[in-house]
């Protein structure tokens, strides 16, 4: 299927990165324009030449930390300047931390409150007067299922994650006459680089396997697997093109079945 994303501009924030990156390449792949930022300058020029060597196109990128209002200023006018337009924009923002509840201070709620909530409302209201300009957007955040049910020792996500829902939620319902949509992916447990690694950490500590350490989740997801970036990327793939164009305000579970509930 054609998704007629050849020549469209796109942003994808977080993108050096697992899910980020597979949706910027895979946008790439589509023909888009691709611009990436992330935190971390080296791991996002590495995917930036990833993306370069698989598609025969260099993007964009710039390092952005959303928490930042100054440098999501700079990226969102760096990009318009480049392309002249911003097409598509994927809202990916690092998970934040596990925990106990007791052990979270007013600097963890309020750091995780500026990256994943208050970094969301603060690029899309930047990048927003652009598609208003030229008619027509498709936005696209990525959150979490703990935005319809909570997961364990996530207390940070499962606060942040469904404010976000609640954002895009309502800009859904004020941009649809502009022909400007939002939605939401809802990713599982999917196999990135920073879950494999928590995976690690864990097999370490309770001195068992990585496969031992993963059977407890893994009992959770009726597919009996977990997901891979990639799928994320063509769920998200769709939802930013004219295919989806009667699409708005909606959350897709990507996540094999593991949220149970309606």
């Amino acid at each position: 299927m054609d998704l007629g994303l050849s020549g469209k501009v796109a942003l994808v924030t977080g993108a050096s990165k697992g899910i980020g990156y597979a949706i910027a390449l895979r946008l790439a792949e589509e023909g888009a324009q691709v611009a990436l930022c992330a935190r971390g300058g080296a791991a996002l020029a590495d995917a930036a030449r990833a993306i370069e060597d698989t598609t025969g196109t260099a993007p964009f990128w710039q390092e952005c930390d959303l928490s930042r209002a100054d440098q999501v200023e700079e990226l969102v006018e760096a990009v318009s300047e480049k392309f002249g337009r911003i097409d598509m924009l994927v809202v990916n923002a690092g998970a934040p931390r596990r925990g106990k509840f007791q052990s979270f201070s007013d600097d963890d709620w309020r750091q995780s409150f500026e990256v994943a909530a208050l970094g969301a409302a603060r690029i899309i209201r930047l990048v927003l007067p652009l598609m208003q300009q030229q008619g027509a957007g498709s936005i696209l955040t990525i959150t979490s299922s703990s935005v319809k049910q909570p997961i364990d020792g996530q207390w940070l996500s499962n606060v942040m994650r469904p404010g976000v829902w609640g954002l895009v939620k309502s800009l859904a319902l004020d941009l649809a006459p502009q022909n400007i949509r939002i939605n939401n992916i809802a990713p599982g447990r999917i196999l990135t680089e920073r879950v494999v690694a928590a995976d690690e950490r864990k097999a370490a500590t309770d001195n068992v396997s990585v496969e031992q350490a993963q059977a407890s989740p893994l009992t959770r997801v009726p597919m009996g697997r977990f997901g891979k970036p990639q799928e994320i990327a063509d769920a998200a793939a769709f939802l930013l093109s004219d295919r989806a164009s009667y699409i708005t305000g909606n959350t897709l579970h990507v996540d094999g079945g593991m949220v149970r509930s309606l």
